[in-house]
């Protein structure tokens, strides 16, 4: 019993894609090893930018021998006339043939049912590589990717170009091949720090291999390293980083080797609603937005660089160029917004359709003026204001979403 590894190597990978892809080539590698009775343990699932594996341990050499029995058809539909040891119907003939067997392999069973025609067979346990061999045959086909390209003059097809393949048992390596590659047993590191090649002696040295060339393999550890690495910069600073899973998932997707770094930008910039600020540092640029301890926007983030660079503070230089141009677009449209009053904008909700029965947003906006105003007397609020108020606040909705575009 030997611990099992398979990695596929590649081009950087979507980030969206990483972990589903690497989960479901671990889950169904280990299903189909344990189907075929050579593996039990969990698998432990490996994913970066730049590669997908699976670890299983204790996985068996080869497959035991095993006796396989299947059911064929009636006795009555199997002999003509009925007869065990007759001439065969075609039910008969082609279930033979579908098993690779002959009429002498045959037996009867009796049941509660009748009789029926059974065939025992022994079958010589499979090597794992053919095992292996078949079962990625499989995992290739039904990975999830939103879509797959072929690269150079290959017919072969996957999400990303693939560059390198492992196949290990134990020590041993396994001959498998695959989207044009044979498996060997090395691995590439980071692609600035140590990109290798990296000979493994054994499966089991995959984690520790990679780590000292740089890359954090495992998808839990290498997210704690980065939502702590954001946290630590921004106590330097007295903050709190808005650190939201979508965002820290996302980011430990993009990265193998994570270095938190902060960087500031103006502040003039905080004229702008700090919800805007956020969703552009955020889904723009990755960045991880500081609040003060009264919750409020400082002119600060934290990145997350995927190297450990000896200048970092060029590299904070860089994302600090970077992110003053996408707020100064910005601060154009939320100075552009302030223009006009939202009253003055209320004739632009004539041209929005709300519902093509129900006429525009201002139809609406209207309506949700009459009921302010008959609700109101009802539930002892004053009358006067509460139309003005129901308009206002519609309006005030209405606009923000027809402003959104161009702000974010």
């Amino acid at each position: 019993m030997s611990d099992l590894l398979v990695e596929i190597g590649c081009e950087e990978l979507p980030a969206a894609s990483i972990v589903p892809m690497a989960e479901h080539l671990a889950a169904s590698l280990h299903a189909a090893l344990v189907e075929a009775g050579v593996a039990s343990g969990a698998p432990a699932v490996f994913a970066t930018p730049r590669r997908l594996a699976a670890l299983l341990p204790d996985v068996a050499g080869r497959q035991a021998d095993r006796t396989i029995e299947r059911r064929g058809p009636a006795v009555g539909a199997a002999w003509q006339d009925g007869v065990v040891g007759g001439t065969p119907t075609k039910a008969l003939q082609g279930f033979v043939r579908s098993a690779g067997a002959t009429l002498d392999d045959l037996g009867t069973v009796e049941t509660d049912k009748g009789a029926w025609v059974v065939l025992k067979m022994s079958r010589p346990g499979q090597p794992i590589e053919a095992l292996v061999t078949e079962a990625m045959q499989e995992v290739l086909r039904t990975l999830p990717m939103p879509r797959r390209m072929r690269w150079g003059a290959s017919t072969h097809e996957f999400l990303r170009p693939v560059a390198w393949l492992v196949a290990m048992h134990g020590t041993r390596v396994l001959p498998l091949q695959l989207l044009g590659l044979q498996a060997g047993r090395e691995t590439y590191g980071h692609r600035v720090h140590a990109p290798g090649p990296h000979a493994l002696a054994a499966a089991a040295d995959y984690p520790d291999t990679l780590g000292r060339a740089f890359v954090v393999a495992d998808v839990a550890e290498r997210r704690r390293r980065v939502l702590d690495g954001v946290r630590r910069e921004a106590t330097v600073l007295g903050a709190t980083p808005v650190a939201e899973d979508e965002l820290i998932d996302e980011v430990t997707a993009l990265v193998e080797w994570p270095v938190a770094l902060a960087g500031r930008f103006e502040e003039r910039f905080l004229e702008i609603p700090q919800e805007a600020l956020i969703q552009t540092m955020q889904e723009n640029q990755r960045y991880f937005a500081l609040l003060d301890g009264e919750g409020r926007l400082m002119p600060a983030f934290v990145t997350v660089a995927n190297l450990e660079s000896t200048a970092p503070r060029l590299v904070v230089d860089g994302n600090e160029r970077v992110i003053r141009p996408r707020f100064e677009d910005t601060m154009f449209f939320w100075r552009q917004d302030l223009q006009a009053p939202l009253a003055e904008r209320r004739e632009e909700l004539d041209r929005v359709l709300f519902e093509k029965r129900l006429g525009s947003v201002g139809d609406k906006v209207r309506r949700v003026q009459r009921l302010a105003g008959t609700l109101a007397p009802l539930l002892g609020a004053d009358a006067g204001a509460a139309p003005r108020r129901g308009r206002v606040g519609r309006e005030a909705r209405s606009v923000a979403g027809m402003a959104e575009s161009p702000v974010s």
